[in-house]
This record gives C-alpha cells, sequence and structure tokens, in this order.
C-alpha cells in the first residue's frame, strides 16, 4: 500500500459544484452523503474531490465497466494520470488507495466466482463468513471510505449486500451519487435504499445546469398513438367481461349473503383489526347503498359517515368487493363460503381477471402490457422521425430507444401480422420510409448494423479486419459488426458526432445508461419502462451541451398508445404521467420550471373531459408539431424562466388542487362564533343600560351572567380571532399548517436553519391550485418539509399518532384527522411538540395514540374518510424553480 496521493483540481468548480463542496462538513455529520445531481453536473470530479478532502483510502463501486473506467481516467483533471499510477487499482485482490470496480466484482469476490459481468442483477445470497472476510481485507488494507455511483441500483437486493457489509464495518464513510434516486419505488424500498444511503442531502438539478450551460434547453412532447384495432377488441373484451361479471354478481343473492357475513355485521364493537380494513367496510356499504337497502345507522356512526356522502358503486369498490369475498378474513367462514369462493376463482382466472391472487377489475395488468407494446408506436416513431427531419434537415442527430431487440422473424422466419416495438421492427421501418437511409444505423448487442458507405472509412479509422464485420441478411446495404461491443459503441458515437449517421437505433441497455454522445439534439423514447430512474437516465442522452453547436436546442419524445373511448384504454397515458412527476422542465405556455404531466399543457390527452374520439389525439399531436416548429424560442424561454433571482433552484413542493377543506370549517365556525359572542355582548350591554333606570330584576340578572360569560370566554374568543386572522386569506390555512409544521421541524432540530430565514411560499396558480414551500433553508430541509406536509395531508394510512379537531357549535358538527407526520411521531413528545404548534395557528385539537382500542377508532373513521373520495384532499408532489 503507498501513501496517500496529492491530488488537486486543475479547474474552477462550478457554482452548484462549490455549494455542495462548501456543506461538506455538516453533510458528513452522519458520516454519509447522498448528493443527487443531473447528468453533466460532474458526479465524478465531485467524487473524487470528496476522497480528496476526506483523506480516506476508498473503495469506488459503479454498475457497468464503463462507469468504472471513467472514475480512473476523470482523475486527469486532479494529477498526471497513467494507469501505472501506485496507488490507483481496479481489482479488489490488489487494493491500493483509490480503488474503482463493479458492483458485480464485489459479488464475485464475495461469492467467491472469478470472471465480473457488467450488470447489476441476479439474487444474491452470500454466507457471513463470506462478508466478515472481505470486512478484514479493507480493514487490512485500512479503506475508510465507499464511494457508491449511480447509487439508485441499490433497492433490492444489492442493498442486502452493502447492508450486511456495514453492519460489520460501521466506521465506513458512505457517498452516495445517483442522477436519479429511486422516488417511484415502495415505500420499503425507499426506506431501505435511504437507510444505506442517508438523507439527500444536496440536489444538483437539471435546470441549474442548463443555466450554468452544462446541459442545453430543451422541452419534452408526447405523440399520442390511436391504439390498433386488436388492441381496441381486446379493451372493448375486457369491459364487456368486466361488466358482466359485475352485473351477475350485483343480481346474486348469494354474493349478497354471503357478505352479510361480514364480521361488521355481527360484532362492530370487536375493533381488534378491522380498523385495518375500512376498504372492506366501506365497500360492502357501497354495495348495499347502490341497492336501495337501509343503512344500519349503528355502521354510520362507528365510521363517522353520512349516507349520503356513501360513494357511488363503480369498478374501484367492486375490485374491493370481490377482493373481500375472496380473500378478507373478517367473512365467517363456512363450507359454502369455500365452495363460492372456489367457483368464483375458477370464474375469474378463465377469464384472466385473477392472476396470482391479484385481481384486475379495475384495469387489465394484459391490456396495459398490451398498449404499453402497441404496434401503433411504430408508426409513431416513423412519424416523429419524419417530422423531425423536416424541422433539422441535415443538422438532425436522432437517438431511438427500445427495450426488445425483436429479432424473431430473423431467428426463425416467423411473421408477425402486426409489427413488434423493438430495435428490429422499427430499423426495418425507417429503412423504407425515411428520407435519409444511408444515414441509419442498429446497435443492440448482438446485431449492430451500418451502412456500406461507412465501411472504408471504419476499417481505416478503427483498424477493422475481416473477421470483423460481415454482410447483413437484414439490410441489403448494410453490413454486419461484430468485433467488442466496447469498440462498436466508440465507433457509432463516432460516426454520430461526425454527422456520418444522423439517426441510430439502439437498446436501452446498451444506450440509456453511461453512454454519451452531445451531439443528440433529438431523442425518441420508444420504451416500455414506467420507471422514473430510467426514464430520467434516457432523457440525459439528449440534454448535453454541445461545444460545437453553442444553439442546440433537444427535443425529447415520448410515445403513449391510447383507446380514448375506454378508461380502460387510458393505462399507458396514466403510467406516462407518473413519470412525468419527478423530472423538472419547462411549462409549454407559462414561464415556469417545475415537474408534472401539467406543464406540456396537453389538455386534450384527458380521460375525465369526455372526449371520447380518436380525433383528440390527433389534435394534440398536431399541437406538437406546432410546438417543435417553434422550437428555437425555447432557448429565450429558458432564460427568461431562470432568471428569477441568483440563488434560485428547485425547491421541492406541495401541490393543492383546492383550497384544504380545513378553512372552510375554520371560517363558519368562527363567523359562527363570533356572531353569537357580538350578539350577546350587544343584548348584555342594552340591559345592562336599562339597569341604571330601574330594578334589577330577572332581565338585569341573566345580563350579569351573559356578561360574566362572555369575560370567562375573552380568551377563546381572542385565540378564534387570530384562527380568523391566519385563515381568512384564501391561502391562509395552507400558511398556518406550514408554519405549524415548519416551527414544530425546527424545535426539534430536524430543521436547523434559524427560524428567521425560512420563509414559508404559497402561491396561486392560473388554474387555481396553489403550491406551498419552505425556502429559505437547505434542500434536505425542504425535502424533509414537503414529505412531512403531504403526510399530512395524504391518505391516512396507519400513522402512530392522529391530530384530530372537533368543530362543535350549534348544529355545526365536524371532526377532521390528520397524519402526525413520522419524523414526529417515532416518540410521543415530538408528537406533543407538534400539537402544540398545530394549536397555536391551528386551534385546540387532540392528539390521538392510534395504538389503544379508543385509538383505533379513531383511526378507522379517519381512514373512513380517506377511501370516501368525498372527503380526500387532492395533493401530489411537485418541484418549482423558485
Amino acid at each position: 500500500m503507498k501513501g496517500f496521493p496529492k491530488l488537486e483540481f486543475r479547474f474552477t468548480w462550478r457554482p452548484y459544484q462549490q455549494r455542495v463542496l462548501d456543506a461538506l462538513e455538516e453533510h458528513l455529520d452522519d458520516k454519509k452523503l447522498h448528493i443527487v445531481a443531473a447528468p453533466g453536473a460532474g458526479k465524478t470530479t465531485l467524487g473524487i474531490e470528496v476522497f480528496r478532502k476526506l483523506e480516506k483510502n476508498a473503495l469506488v463501486l459503479s454498475p457497468t465497466r464503463i462507469i468504472r473506467d471513467q472514475w480512473l481516467n476523470r482523475l486527469e483533471d486532479f494529477c498526471d494520470f497513467s494507469m501505472d499510477l501506485p496507488w490507483l487499482s481496479r481489482s479488489l485482490d490488489e487494493l491500493a488507495s483509490f480503488n474503482s470496480v463493479t458492483y458485480q466484482a464485489l459479488y464475485s469476490k464475495l461469492r467467491g466466482a472469478g470472471e465480473e459481468g457488467s450488470e447489476v442483477d441476479g439474487a444474491i445470497k452470500l454466507t457471513e463468513t463470506a462478508v466478515k472476510d472481505f470486512v478484514d481485507l479493507l480493514e487490512k488494507h485500512k479503506i475508510g471510505a465507499l464511494i457508491l455511483d449511480e447509487a439508485h441500483h441499490l433497492r433490492s437486493e444489492w442493498y442486502k449486500v452493502l447492508d450486511e457489509l456495514m453492519q460489520l464495518k460501521e466506521d465506513l464513510t458512505i457517498v452516495s451519487l445517483t442522477a436519479t434516486p429511486p422516488y417511484d419505488s415502495k415505500g420499503h424500498e425507499w426506506i431501505r435504499y435511504e437507510s444505506l444511503c442517508g438523507t439527500i442531502d444536496e440536489e444538483i438539478s437539471i435546470p441549474e445546469l442548463v443555466k450554468a450551460g452544462t446541459l442545453c434547453p430543451h422541452q419534452d412532447f408526447v405523440w399520442a398513438c390511436d391504439a390498433t384495432e386488436s388492441e381496441s377488441e381486446k379493451i372493448q373484451a375486457y369491459d364487456k367481461c368486466v361488466e358482466d361479471l359485475c352485473k351477475s354478481l350485483y343480481d346474486d343473492s348469494q354474493f349478497e349473503a354471503l357478505l352479510k357475513n361480514h364480521q361488521m355485521f355481527h360484532d362492530l364493537a370487536d375493533w381488534e383489526g378491522l380498523f385495518r380494513v375500512p376498504e372492506e367496510l366501506i365497500a360492502i356499504l357501497v354495495f348495499l347503498n347502490s341497492k336501495g337497502q337501509a343503512i344500519d345507522q349503528e355502521f354510520l356512526l362507528a365510521l363517522d359517515l353520512k349516507q349520503e356522502f356513501i360513494p357511488k358503486l363503480g369498478r374501484k369498490w367492486w375490485q374491493v368487493l370481490i377482493h373481500t369475498l375472496l380473500f378478507s378474513k373478517y367473512i365467517k367462514e363456512s363450507s359454502h363460503l369455500d365452495q363460492y369462493r372456489s367457483e368464483l376463482k375458477r370464474l375469474l382466472r378463465s377469464h384472466r381477471l385473477l392472476q396470482r391472487n391479484t385481481l384486475f377489475i379495475e384495469f387489465s395488468q394484459d391490456l396495459k402490457r398490451s398498449l404499453s407494446l402497441s404496434s401503433a408506436k411504430v408508426e409513431g416513431v416513423r412519424r416523429i422521425h419524419e417530422i423531425e427531419f423536416n424541422k433539422r434537415g441535415n443538422d438532425l442527430r436522432q437517438v431511438i430507444l427500445c427495450d426488445f431487440i425483436r429479432d424473431e422473424e430473423l431467428a426463425n422466419g416467423e411473421k408477425f401480422a402486426e409489427p413488434c416495438l423493438g430495435v428490429v421492427p422499427l430499423f426495418k421501418d425507417l429503412l423504407s420510409s425515411s428520407p435519409c437511409p444511408n444515414e441509419l444505423a442498429l446497435i443492440c448487442g448482438r446485431l449492430n448494423l451500418v451502412h456500406m458507405t461507412k465501411m472504408d472509412f471504419l476499417k481505416d479509422k478503427f483498424s477493422l479486419g475481416e473477421g470483423d464485420y460481415q454482410k447483413s441478411s437484414l439490410a441489403a446495404d448494410f453490413f454486419e459488426l461484430t468485433t467488442n461491443l466496447q469498440t462498436i459503441s466508440k465507433i457509432y458515437t463516432h460516426l454520430l458526432m461526425m454527422g456520418q449517421i444522423k439517426v441510430l437505433i439502439g437498446t436501452r441497455s446498451l444506450l440509456g445508461e453511461g453512454w454519451d454522445a452531445p451531439v443528440v439534439n433529438s431523442l425518441v423514447l420508444a420504451s416500455t419502462v414506467g420507471s422514473f430512474m430510467q426514464t430520467n437516465q434516457m432523457r440525459g442522452r439528449a440534454i448535453r451541451r454541445d461545444l460545437k453547436a453553442p444553439n442546440k436546442i433537444s427535443s425529447i419524445w415520448h410515445l403513449v398508445a391510447i383507446n380514448p373511448k375506454s378508461y380502460s384504454g387510458w393505462s399507458d397515458f396514466f403510467d406516462l404521467k407518473e413519470r412525468f412527476k419527478t423530472f423538472p422542465g419547462l411549462n409549454s405556455k407559462e414561464l415556469k420550471i417545475e415537474t408534472g404531466f401539467g406543464r406540456l399543457n396537453a389538455f386534450t390527452l384527458n380521460h375525465a373531459t369526455g372526449l371520447k374520439e380518436s380525433w383528440n389525439l390527433k389534435l394534440s399531436n398536431r399541437k406538437m408539431v406546432q410546438a417543435l416548429e417553434n422550437i428555437e424560442g425555447e432557448a429565450e424561454r429558458w432564460k427568461k424562466a431562470l432568471d428569477t433571482h441568483e440563488a434560485a433552484r428547485v425547491v421541492p413542493s406541495l401541490r393543492f388542487t383546492q383550497v384544504p377543506k380545513i378553512r372552510t370549517y375554520h371560517l363558519r365556525y368562527s363567523f359562527a362564533y363570533l356572531l353569537t359572542q357580538i350578539s350577546a355582548a350587544f343584548w348584555a350591554l342594552y340591559e345592562s343600560r336599562m339597569l341604571l333606570e330601574r330594578e334589577l330584576g330577572f332581565k338585569g340578572f341573566i345580563a350579569f351572567v351573559v356578561i360574566g360569560a362572555l369575560l370567562w370566554k375573552l380568551p377563546q374568543t381572542w385565540k378564534i380571532l387570530k384562527v380568523l386572522f391566519y385563515h381568512l386569506p384564501v391561502d391562509g390555512s395552507l400558511k398556518s399548517i406550514g408554519k405549524a409544521l415548519a416551527e414544530a421541524l425546527s424545535k426539534e432540530s430536524f430543521i436547523k436553519t434559524p427560524s428567521q430565514d425560512q420563509v414559508i411560499s404559497v402561491n396561486k396558480r392560473p388554474d387555481g391550485s396553489f403550491t406551498m414551500a419552505l425556502k429559505g433553508v437547505s434542500f434536505y430541509e425542504s425535502s424533509l418539509f414537503a414529505d412531512a406536509l403531504n403526510e399530512i395531508f395524504s391518505c391516512v394510512d396507519n400513522p402512530r399518532y392522529l391530530i384530530s379537531r372537533k368543530e362543535k357549535f350549534l348544529f355545526f358538527n365536524r371532526v377532521d384527522y390528520h397524519t402526525v407526520p413520522l419524523k414526529l411521531a417515532t416518540r410521543k413528545n415530538l408528537a406533543t411538540s407538534f400539537l402544540e404548534s398545530w394549536e397555536k395557528y391551528l386551534g385546540t385539537s387532540e392528539l390521538i395514540y392510534t395504538r389503544t382500542s379508543e385509538g383505533q377508532r379513531s383511526l378507522l373513521k379517519a381512514k373512513t374518510k380517506t377511501f370516501s373520495s368525498n372527503f380526500s384532499e387532492e395533493v401530489e408532489r411537485q418541484d418549482l424553480w423558485q
């Protein structure tokens, strides 16, 4: 082991990089540094600087060999670099000061395997001895830092490996770097990811990089494809099948009788367990109410639900109803029930409505996959290519990414009735229709095609021998490259950079992550992947700044297949909307940078508007084409949207589609209370004046009683006046809740920024919605605030503590429930602290511990309001540049 290397960054740090480095000491308090940085932010350079500042021997883990080698090559920015430096290593068998290996190499080392792979996948089973031996190896070589590149790979199996490692070597400093944290992962996966990598300390966003000139201006576009005839027939058949099933069950007296064997009809007082399944109780009430049956008031009182607020019976509730009958443990067991369940399961499976005990009444998984892989998207890619070529001409540098190769026709001669969405079908389609067929290329690992006119150049430039290429059987004028994949990747990158190919069609696995070609100005995501991480990685291929084309503006195309005539035909669209929730971009109309699909203003793509005809899809596409025609103006619009103030950045926010109902309740109660107080005061004063002219009498006595009561109620009146002052502005309720949350988080040191520097920002949007964020604090603190606020307003799940607020005055009676955020619910003293801040801004409330019998009753009522659409507050996380 050689001494620790002397390194010094040879250039000037960019402002966003300097911001991260300035706060490094603070972020490393817990020996964890978690940085989210968009493609092009210089994550690798930052990682090396952190290594230099830590002065600890480090092990860098990357998902591929290409990224592994990028770490070593980037050292040339810090020193006179060569692979022979004694303090460098690419092998776990020869550890040095700076070691760069793949995750797969670590796995191979732990399991005692030989050759390492290149990707992170596969189930991992390791012995405790293997992990302990590796820890001993790290200690022997004094490895004190673990740098996890592209840390989003660590959600599942790889988390287990590194978690075991951290348990045995707790003194390791963990540095996690990623462009795409798994925001869309399930709750437990995110918790595991965060427990390993730590909370996100800093985020270097795409807008920051556009402002700094590192990334280019860009815009997202959506091409809507009308589902094919065969896909539409499948959707129609599915809808009819579900409709017939629901109708038969609706009329089936046995179905109803078995539902009435639910525990809620026989022992509602036994709350143990029932509070966990409020959706079952409501679904049964929805069913009975739809049949016009009288609902026992006991149920409504227990659930704090009025009959007029019971939702209507639709597919959502049929899904819950059928699931309840099939799987609920709260329905009284009987041989008759077992027989009915078996017959119903058999029927459902025959129609593929039940697969592996998962019910598909509301949506069909088969249809969802069919639409995501729709052959209509092949035609969509062709149209996008034509539109882009007409716009950009010879300047077009287009990359089309797919999930699958789809070369089955080549392998066995099988012909498909409709083209499949894949690399080969797209290549063949564009080859016959593209205005530049000689400048197409294909890369997918086992099949790599380039036009014959490029071969002389490639032979000379890359020294290709006869065994490195062959004539293609797929296209007459194309050659198939058979040399190693690393060389092939360099060839295509070079051809694209030189303009010798204008369109590169490839697989997401090869080009979606870690591959760079700054000339790319048009990206088509012909990928079915629903993951935010993969989408964001792929978008990064198109938004790099090209130094040779300073005016580059990129277009990123997303494909969606829709059958507008059926709700089931929108599943692909719903997935697309989810992906847009976590990457910010420029609003197509307003000078705002924000996350969310709404920023595209594709109003005709909306299942809820009643627009059921295919012409609406065509109208949306025409608007997208018009937007592309004016894409030159996007650069100026980006500049104006970014030019707000020097300290502007992407701030985690929460968007409310409507003002929370709590404002209405506060105002109604407060005005009624004050009106009564004022009326009583006027009457008492009038009677008091009369006392000076006549004897006390009975009315005088009552007047003195009223005056005494008013004086006794004066503190409460003062509180109500303050609450009314807070809530009278339209955004007052939101701001009050935000203040209460920020104060509680600050009191308990979750937010360390001084309170005088904190700003609760509430903004009203043109569409009537509101956004709220905590500004003036670190990214971590504003993200923590947004997440906690989201917990307060989102569906009640199974929180440890609830806050309830009761409004009782004359005929007005209302109880509202809000979740105490997880950060403030781990201990009673934290929850009590939150209650104190809540009451300061929102009036007298009650803290409910939900793990007691009484608390479970309240939890059931709170969950009932969640599952009834009439009570749900529509909120979503939305990050904004401000």
